[in-house]
C-alpha cells in the first residue's frame, strides 16, 4: 500500500504524559525541554548560538545533558575586564563552568575541577544580576559552595600602604566567609594567616572618655562589595577596663591577600555580663579610606606598610573612642550576628533588584518548599546574604516540592509540580500571596520561561501564560495562521434523520 504523509503543524496542546505515545493528541507532546510551543504551528529552541564561532573541538566545553546546561546574559565588560558590549554563554561540564565570550570568541574556565564535585547528572543553576553571575549546584551538595563571577574595580590598602589595585573579571565565593579568627590586644601584631585575620593593637586609658567600666568581649567580621557582611566571629581576647571612662587609641594590622571582593571590616564589642545584647559597633574599617567609629561619620587615618602585603591603620592625634555608640550587628544588617544566611538553591528569580530563592540547602537542611530571599537593609540589598528568617511563608505544606521560579509584573510566580502560587509585596504587609492556581503547576523547570507579555508555561491541562494579573490558557484560543480556514460544517436544524456527508469526487465526478 503506498504510503501516507500526515502533516503535524500545530504544537501547543502541552504535556501529556499520563498516555501511551500512540494515544495522546495530535498538538500535544511528552517532553519539551528547552523549547517553546506557545505559538502555534511553531517550535523554538530557547538558546541559540547563530553567527558566533564554533569553539575547537579540544576545548573542555561540552554540555552534562544535551538540551540542557546553556545559559545566555550580556555584559559590558569582556572576560579580560575590557569595557565592551559582550554577549555570553555559560555552561557546565562535570566540575567545571565555562563561559563564551564573543568579544574574545573563547572559552574562559570560571569554576575548576578544585572548587566542585557535580555529580554527572546535576546542573548548574545560574543566575544573573547587576552585573554578577552567580552559579549554584543543583544537587545542593553541602560541599559545593556557590560561586560568583564578575567585575571588580577598588584598591585595597592605597599608598603609602601595599596599594592593591584590582580591576578585572574574578571568580570568588557567593557566600560571604567571616574571619577565621582575630587579635585585639596591648600587643598584637599583624596576622600569621594571610586574608583570614582582622588583629587589633589598644591601649586603654584617661578618664575623659564615657565608657562604662566593665569587661567587653570582641567579634570581627568581613564587609563584601560595600554593602555584605558577614557573620560574626568572636576572638578569644577581651577589653577589661578596671576605671570609668577610660578611652582607647587603637592601631589595625592587615596581612595578606585578602578576598577581591572584600572592601573592609568591623569590630564590635560585648559587654561580658550581657551576653544577652545586641554586639555594638566599635571600628569600622575601610580597606580603601582607613577607619571610623561610626557608619555616620567620615573616615579617618591613611594606610601604611610594613613588608609584602603587610597593610596598617596607626592613629593620628585625636583619633581615640571616648564612647560606645548606638549602632549594632543587629541594626545595621538586620538579622542577627550569627543567624544562617548562606545558602544554595535549585531555583531563583529577582524582584527589583532583591533575589528569591527556592528548594534550598541551609545550616545543612534542605527545604525542598521553602522560599527565601536576600537581605535587604540602610546600606544597600544583600544578594549573596539569606538570613534564615527571611524565607517567605506562603506555601503549605502539602507534600509538594518548588520546580521554578518565575517573575513577572512585580510578581513571584512558584511553580510546584502540582499548583502555582503567585506572590506579591507590599511596604505594610511585605510578601503575600496573591493567588494560587491548582493544577497549574509544571513538571520541569524548562516548562515555564518568561516573554514580553508574560510568564509562559505547559502543563497536561495546556500552554499557559500569567499576563501580569491572571493566568490564560493559550491553548485553542489562538489562530493558526499557517493553515488555510476550514469551511465550517452546516448546523441542523432538522426534526428527521440526518443527511450523510456529500461523498467526494474524484476526477470527472464519479461516484467513489
Amino acid at each position: 500500500m503506498p504510503k501516507e504523509v500526515f502533516h503535524i503543524r500545530q504544537f501547543h496542546g502541552g504535556i501529556n504524559d499520563a498516555s501511551a505515545a500512540t494515544d495522546i493528541s495530535d498538538i500535544e507532546c511528552q517532553a519539551a525541554d528547552d523549547c517553546k510551543l506557545s505559538s502555534v504551528g511553531r517550535i523554538l529552541l530557547t538558546g541559540s548560538l547563530d553567527n558566533n564561532p564554533s569553539p575547537d573541538p579540544t576545548d573542555k566545553a561540552s554540555i552534562t545533558q544535551p538540551g540542557r546546561g546553556l545559559f545566555a546574559f550580556s555584559h559590558d565588560r569582556d572576560s579580560t575586564g575590557d569595557l565592551s558590549t559582550v554577549d555570553y554563554y555559560a555552561i557546565h561540564d562535570l566540575n567545571e563552568v565555562y563561559v563564551w565570550d564573543t568579544n574574545d570568541t573563547t572559552w574562559v574556565n570560571i569554576v575548576t575541577t578544585a572548587n566542585w564535585t557535580l555529580g554527572t547528572d546535576n546542573d548548574a543553576i545560574y543566575l544573573f544580576n547587576d552585573g554578577v553571575l552567580r552559579i549554584s549546584d543543583a544537587q545542593l551538595s553541602a560541599s559545593n559552595p556557590r560561586w560568583w563571577w564578575g567585575y571588580v574595580n577598588r584598591t585595597q590598602f592605597p599608598s603609602p600602604g601595599p596599594n592593591r589595585s584590582i580591576a578585572e573579571m574574578v571568580t570568588e565565593a557567593a557566600d560571604l566567609a567571616a574571619p577565621t579568627d582575630g587579635e585585639f590586644s596591648t600587643s598584637a601584631t599583624f596576622p600569621t594567616s594571610a586574608g583570614t585575620d582582622v588583629n587589633i593593637k589598644y591601649t586603654a586609658g584617661g578618664t575623659s572618655g564615657s565608657i562604662p567600666n566593665a569587661t567587653y568581649k570582641v567579634g570581627v567580621t568581613f564587609v563584601y562589595d560595600d554593602v555584605q557582611e558577614s557573620l560574626l566571629k568572636e576572638v578569644s581576647d577581651e577589653i577589661d577596663l578596671t576605671t570609668d571612662n577610660e578611652i582607647l587609641s587603637i592601631e589595625v594590622y592587615l596581612l595578606g591577600n585578602y578576598s577581591k571582593r572584600m572592601s573592609g571590616a568591623r569590630v564590635y564589642v560585648q559587654e561580658k555580663e550581657a551576653a544577652d545584647t545586641d554586639w555594638i559597633l566599635l571600628i569600622d574599617i575601610d580597606f580603601n579610606k582607613g577607619y571610623r567609629f561610626s557608619l555616620s561619620e567620615t573616615y579617618r587615618v591613611l594606610w601604611s606598610t610594613g613588608s609584602g602585603q603587610e597593610a596598617k591603620l596607626a592613629p593620628a592625634s585625636g583619633n581615640k573612642i571616648t564612647r560606645l555608640g548606638a549602632e549594632t550587628y543587629q541594626s545595621i544588617n538586620g538579622y542577627a550576628h550569627d543567624e544562617p544566611i548562606d545558602c544554595s538553591y535549585k531555583t531563583s528569580t529577582v524582584v527589583d533588584g532583591i533575589t528569591y530563592a527556592g528548594y534550598i540547602l541551609q545550616d545543612g537542611k534542605t527545604y525542598p518548599d521553602r522560599i527565601i530571599k536576600c537581605a535587604i537593609h540602610s546600606q544597600g540589598i544583600a544578594s549573596d546574604a539569606f538570613p534564615e528568617l527571611n524565607f517567605v511563608d506562603i506555601t503549605p505544606n502539602d507534600g509538594d516540592y518548588i520546580v521554578n521560579l518565575e517573575s513577572f509584573a512585580d510578581r513571584v510566580l512558584v511553580f510546584k509540580r502540582n499548583s502555582l502560587f503567585v506572590v506579591n509585596y507590599s511596604e505594610g504587609v511585605g510578601d503575600y500571596l496573591e493567588n494560587t492556581y491548582p493544577n497549574m503547576g509544571i513538571e520541569r523547570t524548562s516548562h515555564a520561561f518568561p516573554t514580553a507579555h508574560g510568564i509562559v508555561f505547559m502543563n497536561k491541562l495546556g500552554v499557559h501564560m500569567f499576563d501580569g494579573e491572571t493566568v490564560r490558557t493559550l491553548t485553542g484560543k489562538m489562530l493558526d495562521t499557517s493553515l488555510p480556514e476550514r469551511v465550517a460544517s452546516p448546523t441542523y436544524s432538522g426534526s428527521g434523520p440526518v443527511a450523510p456527508p456529500p461523498t467526494q469526487s474524484s476526477g470527472g465526478g464519479g461516484m467513489m
